[in-house]
């Protein structure tokens, strides 16, 4: 998309690249082809508007995302959001003190933060099916 370097696009929807090719191929079968999703790493309405223009897909994905806030995409529709939370960025196991441990040497302990992020997104999940909100004030490791 104009003004955002290649990378950076990539980088928000990295799967994008293997849809370009998966394109090509869908478009060189007999017709009728297949819409193509796209899921993974979508921030940005503009990126998916984008991708959407291009024909690079015909469908976007969402997931993680919506775990916090269910109405994400209602929302970059109307205008509400640019953009959907990065809550990956936002969500850390255990006090500030544990910052360490995304530097460990050991691999095992680096992977507990991410599997306490994961960890708050399946709970999130489950709180969503439940009540219809997500698992609001619950850390990682409550979750």
């Amino acid at each position: 998309s104009a003004g955002k370097r290649e990378s950076t696009r990539l980088r928000e929807a990295y799967f994008l690249e293997y849809a370009v090719g998966i394109r090509a191929a869908l478009d060189a079968a007999a017709p009728p082809t297949l819409p193509l999703l796209v899921t993974g790493g979508w921030r940005t309405a503009r990126a998916m508007r984008a991708a959407l223009a291009s024909g690079d897909c015909d469908v976007i994905g969402l997931g993680r995302p919506l775990c916090g806030d269910p109405r994400g995409a209602a929302k970059l529709l109307d205008g509400t959001l640019s953009a959907l939370p990065r809550l990956e960025e936002s969500l850390h196991a255990g006090p500030t003190s544990w910052r360490w441990l995304r530097r460990a040497p050991l691999k095992l302990l680096r992977l507990l933060p991410l599997l306490g992020q994961q960890s708050w997104y399946y709970c999130s999940i489950l709180a969503l099916a439940r009540t219809g909100a997500p698992a609001e004030g619950a850390g990682p490791l409550r979750a």
